[in-house]
């Protein structure tokens, strides 16, 4: 299985079995979350900038542009199982939340955030919250807070930044979601008064990384 490292100060990229820390800044993370853990992971996959196929599919099968797209929809299954028989360094969710669904003709993710932890959501019974939308990282990192087990994310790749710099209270915080990579989970552990961050490959599709 996956074995975490914990990063303390500076910048470590070291690789340990498929599970890797990244850097945060060279002041480290003091801060006590609630959360024992919490994992972010980007919205299945999209239609392309440019228009034209694959086209975003909604769940009655209607072409959508806010919507996932096929390969998107089978990693929102696949999920279910990643999440309900987890392997470390990944836990099961008690909470779960998700970008709020906006369909205006310049958003950046649709409703595509709730939908790929929708099933998740249903098959663990878990509860998903979509009370924030992107842009609101604030008050999504707030209520993170109150939380108490292991939470999931799931968010506009774009704003994730933002999200981890709020949870670990480090203003600094830049490293930035790779813009092509939709199979990832970024992890906070928490570590008495400090969280450790690292990231994992969902490796669940064809084509994932391994």
């Amino acid at each position: 299985g996956f074995t975490p490292k914990r990063v303390g100060f500076g910048f470590d990229w070291h690789w340990r079995q498929g599970h890797r820390p990244l850097p945060e800044t060279l002041f480290g993370v003091r801060k006590t979350m609630p959360p024992s853990k919490i994992m972010v992971i980007r919205h299945g996959e999209k239609p392309p900038d440019t228009g034209g196929p694959p086209f975003g599919i909604n769940p009655d099968g209607q072409q959508n542009s806010h919507a996932l797209i096929v390969r998107g929809w089978s990693r929102a299954g696949a999920l279910i199982r990643f999440f309900s028989a987890p392997q470390s360094p990944i836990e099961r969710p008690a909470m779960i939340y998700a970008a709020a669904p906006d369909v205006s003709a310049h958003s950046l993710h649709g409703a595509r955030p709730s939908q790929t932890v929708t099933p998740l959501s249903a098959a663990l019974g878990v509860p998903l919250a979509t009370t924030y939308a992107v842009g609101d990282e604030t008050s999504l990192a707030a209520a993170i807070s109150k939380e108490t087990g292991v939470v999931l994310v799931s968010w506009e790749h774009h704003a994730i930044t933002a999200i981890v710099a709020k949870l670990l209270d480090q203003p600094g915080f830049d490293q930035q979601w790779p813009g092509k990579r939709f199979d990832l989970v970024w992890i906070l552990d928490a570590n008495g008064t400090s969280y450790s961050l690292s990231e994992v490959n969902q490796g669940l599709l064809d084509g994932d990384e391994p």
